[in-house]
């Protein structure tokens, strides 16, 4: 839940590139970039995981999720960054 939060996160962060003063074609690639690491975690964690394979505690997956939270957040601050002058 704390990634769906980050990535929503994202989404408030990047909403200065949207202005209609400030539209261009970073405004079109900032938004594919955060949509796109949307898709590839729905895909990830949603999609490709064999949930009846025995073995295994799931354990791997609940650490692989603060990679992803420290990498989202890195990808806001520095879009925030970039949107100052």
């Amino acid at each position: 839940m704390l990634i769906i939060i980050t990535f929503g996160e994202t989404i408030i962060g990047i909403a200065d590139y949207f202005k209609p003063s400030n539209s261009s074609i970073n405004s079109i690639f900032v938004f594919f970039t955060v949509a796109s690491l949307f898709f590839a975690y729905i895909a990830e964690f949603d999609h490709l995981i064999e949930e009846k394979k025995t073995g295994q505690t799931g354990n791997l997956l609940i650490y692989l999720h603060y990679f992803i939270l420290f990498g989202l957040s890195l990808i806001t601050v520095s879009l925030k960054f970039i949107s100052e002058k």
